[in-house]
């Protein structure tokens, strides 16, 4: 089965008028001819020869991402990693994200959904706008959280306006990589109830951080034109959203479990008492739904179940197990209507509402 074409490899054709190479995925041309060589494709990048002759590293749409005059030989690593070659045979290895020049081969460093590069113990973001961290430094804790990685410096205060206001005074510089992103690093600014985050660009720009199938979303800035963009005004209405989905999850998450537990309440009201040496508890079907642990038990009577622990001693738990009623009682009836008489002493008797406990 062929691919779609938006997500079919890259490869490169010829064109027969010209005898230039453009690129194509599928059937869809992504690139009209303008190569006199393709040297090599991978993922989004090819790596050809211009009709100047000079080499560079193109996007699927012939973009050049990269020029590489001044080299006599390329190859293509893994990693989206290049090696080149210059006239005095010095060989350096090019970041394809980033753009920046390593004179050693790189190490690629996976954290969670984001990557690294390692030389020489220093880790460098894959970002164009370059951030690098030594590796190990004291006082410095990598976080990896999925799709974003915190770096944070514990001898440095913030450098960026907080989402706790407490933090500002107690907490500490926090740089963010997010996954895909290969523009910026960011400054941590703090998370949200739920989990969400918000993050500052170097120019002062901030942005909300959702999970990993979202973009991050502009919301404010450092110099606002309108009250929309104003850091506190946001940051309030974020939070105040943040806390109403989570109540309303919280609210459906207690809606699902009580449903599946009244589901699975009403399936074991068929459950019948079975002895096992000289214990009793509740089987369906053939299978222990609760452990043979007392000394008597009485068939089910709607979700509940009259137990007996010692001689005379009787209580009341779910058909589930879960003890409504602790054995302490001289005799039990349960109601149908889910109430219970308990008797105490002889002649003494209390009535409990089952429901309610």
């Amino acid at each position: 089965m062929s691919l779609p074409n938006n997500t079919a490899c890259l490869k490169a054709y010829k064109d027969v008028a010209s005898g230039l190479y453009g690129l194509r995925r599928g059937n869809m041309i992504t690139c009209k001819p303008q190569s006199v060589r393709v040297f090599d494709i991978q993922e989004d990048f090819a790596i050809v020869r211009l009709v100047n002759l000079s080499m560079a590293v193109v996007d699927d749409s012939g973009k050049v991402k990269h020029s590489l005059a001044g080299y006599k030989s390329v190859r293509i690593q893994e990693n989206h990693i290049i090696a080149v070659t210059d006239k005095r045979n010095n060989e350096m290895y090019i970041d394809l994200y980033s753009g920046h020049l390593y004179t050693r081969k790189p190490k690629v460093v996976r954290l969670g959904d984001v990557q690294l590069l390692e030389v020489d113990g220093i880790y460098y973001s894959r970002t164009r706008e370059l951030y690098k961290s030594r590796r190990s430094t004291s006082g410095t804790n990598i976080l990896t959280c999925g799709h974003y990685v915190r770096i944070v410096d514990y001898f440095s205060s913030p450098r960026c306006r907080q989402v706790n206001e407490d933090n500002a005074t107690w907490g500490y510089d926090c740089v963010c990589l997010l996954a895909g992103d290969h523009d910026t690093y960011y400054h941590y600014c703090g998370m949200l109830t739920g989990g969400d985050i918000v993050i500052v660009d170097n120019a002062g720009k901030y942005y909300l951080v959702e999970d990993a199938s979202k973009a991050k979303r502009y919301i404010a800035c450092e110099h606002p034109q309108t009250p929309e963009e104003d850091f506190d005004g946001v940051i309030q209405r974020l939070k105040s959203e943040a806390m109403k989905r989570l109540t309303e999850r919280k609210m459906e998450e207690w809606q699902n479990d009580e449903r599946k537990h009244r589901a699975r309440l009403d399936e074991l009201k068929a459950a019948v008492p079975f002895r096992s040496g000289l214990k009793w508890g509740l089987q369906l079907d053939g299978r222990v739904v609760v452990p043979p642990i007392y000394r008597n038990i009485k068939s089910p009577v709607g979700c509940y179940c009259a137990v007996e622990g010692n001689p005379n001693q009787w209580g009341i738990i779910m058909v589930a197990g879960k003890v409504v009623i602790e054995t302490r009682y001289t005799n039990v009836e349960i109601n149908e209507n889910g109430t219970a008489q308990l008797t105490i002493i002889p002649g003494k008797i209390k009535t409990v509402n089952l429901r309610k406990r």
